[in-house]
């Protein structure tokens, strides 16, 4: 019971404290000036990155679809996991949501 309510705090904590540097980290995925989607192919060199997505479904919802798709397959499988939701954007990093909860569980 206290390893779920330890998760709910970690994913409350999360959703209200948005990174203030998140316009500055790599974007794998970006909303272009037609609300289509700009992927960047590149591999993923930091442990910080985030995926953007329009605030309103587009005539390139299929786009969208295989471009989330592909940044979040990438991201995953690197590691990285998604610590908030923040108007419009996905943060994910590489801090282990385990690892954190081990320094909160009783001795």
């Amino acid at each position: 019971m206290l390893r779920i309510a330890a998760i709910a705090l970690c994913l409350t904590t999360a959703l209200w404290s948005q990174p203030s540097d998140i316009e500055r980290l790599p974007h794998l995925v970006r909303v272009g000036e037609n609300l289509e989607p700009i992927f960047d192919p590149e591999p993923i060199t930091s442990s910080q990155v985030v995926i953007e997505i329009p605030r309103e479904l587009t005539e390139h919802h299929k786009l969208w679809r295989i471009a989330t798709r592909d940044a979040f397959t990438r991201a995953l499988e690197q590691g990285l996991i998604v610590q908030g939701f923040y108007n419009g954007r996905y943060y994910l990093n590489a801090d282990n949501a385990d690892q954190n909860l081990d320094s909160i569980k009783p001795s």
